[in-house]
């Protein structure tokens, strides 16, 4: 069984948000060896930029975005612009999140704020935008 076959990619369009930096990272390089075009996204334009030029000079079609999932117009911004340059989403995978460096008992109120707002409603507001285009667009998908 080849694993490499099985998982091909080819003709597949995803937004990886917190694509750049980590097992983001990681996974825009695999989705790009697998075959697939990409929007990475992120707080940083520069970083999501940076790695889309890496892909783009490897062959892989790919764009950069910044995107603040914690807002949810820009969720629903980056969504449908990933999906007009590629021409649809097939696939959305949110890594956004935020992770403090304090223990959770001298976490203050901002701190807080900031992790409910990327690691719970950022992975609800992109998935909602990312359904809402999927469904516009009569075609299934996997977020």
């Amino acid at each position: 069984m080849d694993l490499a076959t099985i998982f091909r990619l080819d003709g597949k369009r995803a937004l990886i948000v917190g694509g750049y930096g980590g097992i983001g990272r990681v996974t825009s390089e695999l989705f790009a060896e697998l075959g697939a075009s990409i929007a990475i996204a992120g707080r940083s334009l520069e970083k999501a930029e940076e790695l889309a030029g890496e892909l783009r000079q490897a062959g892989t079609r790919a764009l950069g975005a910044r995107v603040d999932v914690a807002d949810p117009a820009s969720a629903a911004e980056v969504v449908t612009a990933a999906a007009g340059e590629l021409g649809g989403l097939d696939v959305v995978v949110n890594m956004a999140a935020v992770d403090p460096e304090a223990r959770a008992e001298e976490f203050d109120e901002t701190e807080w704020q900031q992790a409910l707002g990327v690691n719970l409603s950022g992975a609800f507001w992109l998935s909602r935008a990312a359904g809402r285009v999927m469904i516009d667009a009569g075609q299934g998908g996997r977020i």
